[in-house]
């Protein structure tokens, strides 16, 4: 029994974060504290630099996710592990909530297929890599170094590669 709920730990306080930046969110932008459309414009201007295929474009994404993993990967070894495990997912949760939030706002119903397109399919990869990063830390389990590295680092540039490639040309559809 103790084993099912580790595993599920990540999960769950992914949905924590949704749902707490979902209604901070909403709130905010109801209240008109923040300036949506301005958000948006700055999410519009980075898709657009993401489109161009040049060395710098594909440096920041390279350089942004490496270090985004290796944070990950460092936060599960450390001290603070079992922190860790319940605040990496929930930060991840409240980006895609805030994502989700922003786009239906600027764009109504069509900002959940606009929010999908960002992530299909680079983000599957990311999320495979921190997950099996979160359910080692979660799970506390041994396993061998070089296939367990081997998976994560494969995943990874399959995602690099997936996000330089087809995230642009999706988008071209919104």
């Amino acid at each position: 029994m103790v084993r099912v709920r580790r595993e599920f730990v990540p999960v769950f306080w992914a949905g924590v974060g949704i749902l707490l930046a979902s209604v901070a969110a909403n709130r905010l932008f109801a209240s008109e504290l923040v300036n949506y459309p301005v958000l948006y414009g700055y999410l519009e201007q980075g898709w657009q630099q993401r489109g161009d295929r040049d060395g710098l474009a594909v440096a920041k994404v390279v350089v942004l996710r490496a270090m985004q993993t290796v944070a990950v990967a460092l936060l599960c070894r450390g001290r603070f592990k079992r922190l860790a495990c319940r605040m990496i997912p929930a930060l991840i949760g409240g980006g895609t909530g805030l994502s989700i939030v922003l786009l239906t706002w600027s764009r109504g119903a069509v900002g959940i297929l606009l929010f999908l397109a960002l992530w299909f399919p680079h983000g599957l990869c990311y999320l495979a890599v921190w997950g099996l990063l979160l359910l080692r830390c979660a799970m506390d389990c041994e396993v061998q170094r070089r296939s367990f590295w081997s998976a994560v680092l494969a995943a990874l540039a399959a995602g690099i590669l997936l996000e330089m490639f087809t995230g642009a040309r999706f988008l071209t559809f919104f």
